[in-house]
């Protein structure tokens, strides 16, 4: 395959692009609608371009993410043969510049299941999510690296349409001086207490035994 990484292909409902081989450095950005489907190698290197998953990723076991090369995983997205919201890849590496998008709502989506055995995060790499459950045996995330759902959390204005989202009652925290009185948002347990309730982490980590985490 050639491409000098400013195309695009965009795959439908119904559709299937399938580029199986042993390894791919993908040479165009690529848009999968809800109902379509990508097949790139087990072996896929993405620099320089941007992957939009909306439908099914197969074939991918090692994924690496180089210079501004992004994959933005949406919620009704999947690899090949798991329900909507749900992937799976067995080595992960996002170098410098490398970018992993699991952003959702997080008053009215699911959030996002995210598998790996290993998944290494370079120094300015980036993995970035909502609510997103990430499990995985080995997680090494070097000295400028980041896994963060910073700001994604409840929005002050979500309490005006609904007090309950998907995983329960929505509590803003907007401190003593709101109306609901609670404070302190967190990740990985709970928040700081105010009157009401603690706010519940967005970013669930799961570390498989006898795994490892390096900071």
């Amino acid at each position: 395959m050639i491409g000098d990484r400013t195309g695009a292909v965009h795959v439908g409902a119904g559709q299937t692009m399938d580029l199986e081989r042993p390894k791919i450095d993908l040479p165009f950005n690529v848009h999968v609608y809800p109902g379509g489907n990508l097949g790139l190698a087990p072996d896929t290197y993405v620099q320089d371009v941007e992957i939009f998953l909306n439908g099914t990723l197969a074939h991918v076991q090692n994924l690496t993410l180089h210079r501004d090369g992004n994959l933005w995983l949406y919620q009704e997205g999947r690899t090949e043969g798991l329900e909507a919201g749900n992937y799976n890849f067995q080595f992960v590496h996002v170098k410098t510049g490398g970018y992993i998008h699991m952003i959702t709502d997080p008053v009215t989506d699911h959030g996002i299941n995210f598998e790996t055995i290993s998944t290494h995060i370079d120094g300015g790499g980036l993995i970035r999510g909502t609510h997103l459950f990430f499990r995985s045996t080995n997680i090494t995330i070097d000295a400028g690296g980041s896994l963060n759902a910073d700001f994604l959390g409840y929005r002050p204005t979500d309490i005006d349409t609904s007090t309950w989202g998907k995983y329960g009652q929505i509590n803003p925290g907007l401190g003593y001086t709101g109306t609901l009185s609670a404070s302190g948002g967190c990740h990985g347990g709970s928040g700081g207490r105010g009157e009401g309730k603690r706010h519940l982490s967005s970013l669930h980590i799961f570390v498989k035994f006898p795994g490892i985490i390096s900071v």
